[in-house]
């Protein structure tokens, strides 16, 4: 049975989570109650559940520090974060420590009963996978190497090439002793792959269909099912690029704007507004008279300049906030575009005027 731990202040929440869970289809145990993260980390420490239920605004040690407490001594540990508190420092910290999934108040049956559903694969995958000497390097590889085929596949390639991507993955392990945890490290790569492009390209899949039994699945119906998968995105992502033929050039300034100080790349701004890196390039330029590239080191430097006026930042730091990690080549592209070098203006304590990109 998975150990399962729920968390929060409201007595009835956590009646209505126990009513609503489909614990024992599942194969779930509730192994513990706690009203604040406080006495949540000590059923941690002495039971190690493998899924945590719990809600964020409690008296004491809230759902904040819990997440943070779990991220660091718990890593493999599952978290679903129910709230009423739709807040943007409570849904960053989730999403900085990996929640599975973050609901709210009042709670949909169905929407957690997916969740745990999600849960309850990929911990009984992750128990497969730690059986020592179960799948040899090459399979592993091969594996990998065919998620992120099949990702390719998704964003570029056409339907029927997808399909047959998918009949090859099978009559490639056809005659591959099929254990449990070869079908289940097939199908938690494909699905961490498929996951990461649909979040990649914005794409909005509430219900993605999933008629995938771990505790039941042979080798057939698992690459069924993903094949399945990956069609359903990529038939919302062909819907996407039709309502997207023309490109807001307004919208892609203000991304960047935003990003800029990020790792950005024309190719993953393209992929972001669902056309060519080409056609992308092409109309940028055609509207602003910049190229892209040329664009983003003209924000970097802009802001870089301002920051150096802060006697509290360090150089490094300028840089690192500008997006460098490698100070000497911030100092290289700095003093190409001022003509002077970052320590110089720190220690004229002059800013050079800079002209705002328009």
């Amino acid at each position: 049975m998975i150990k399962t731990l729920l968390v929060d202040d409201e007595p009835w929440t956590l009646e209505v989570i126990k009513q609503f869970g489909r614990w024992e289809e599942f194969g779930m145990e509730i192994i513990g109650e706690a009203d604040n993260g406080r006495k949540a980390m000590e059923i941690i420490r002495c039971h190690q559940p493998q899924l945590v239920i719990t809600d964020m605004h409690m008296p004491g040690v809230d759902g904040v520090q819990l997440l943070q407490y779990l991220d660091e001594h718990c890593g493999g540990t599952k978290v679903i974060v129910i709230s009423g508190y739709d807040d943007f420092v409570y849904t960053r910290q989730a999403i900085r420590s990996k929640v599975h999934e973050y609901l709210l108040k009042p709670i949909d049956p169905q929407e957690l009963n997916t969740a745990l559903g999600k849960c309850r694969e990929e911990i009984a995958a992750r128990l497969e996978w730690q059986t020592p000497g179960v799948l040899d390097r090459e399979t592993v590889a091969a594996i990998d190497a065919a998620a992120k085929r099949m990702a390719a596949l998704l964003t570029e390639g056409e339907r029927e090439a997808l399909r047959g991507a998918f009949e090859e993955l099978y009559r490639k392990f056809l005659d591959h002793e099929h254990s449990r945890a070869l079908i289940h490290r097939v199908y938690h790569e494909l699905w961490k792959q498929w996951e990461e492009t649909i979040v990649l390209h914005g794409l909005e899949i509430r219900d993605p269909n999933r008629r995938w039994d771990p505790a039941s699945a042979d080798w057939r119906t698992t690459v069924d099912a993903l094949r399945e998968l990956y069609e359903q995105a990529f038939d919302k992502l062909q819907e996407e690029r039709k309502y997207r033929n023309k490109i807001n050039l307004r919208d892609v300034r203000q991304y960047i704007e935003q990003h800029y100080a990020e790792p950005l790349a024309l190719e993953s701004i393209a992929r972001r507004f669902f056309v060519s890196k080409e056609y992308l390039s092409r109309a940028f330029k055609q509207e602003t008279g910049w190229n892209v590239t040329d664009y983003i080191l003209k924000l970097r430097m802009e802001r870089a300049m301002s920051l150096l006026a802060e006697d509290s930042l360090s150089i490094k730091a300028v840089a690192g906030l500008v997006g460098y990690e490698d100070v000497a080549y911030f100092y290289r592209l700095f003093k190409k575009q001022f003509g002077v070098t970052p320590g110089e203006i720190r220690k004229s304590g002059a800013v050079v005027q800079v002209n705002k990109v328009q």
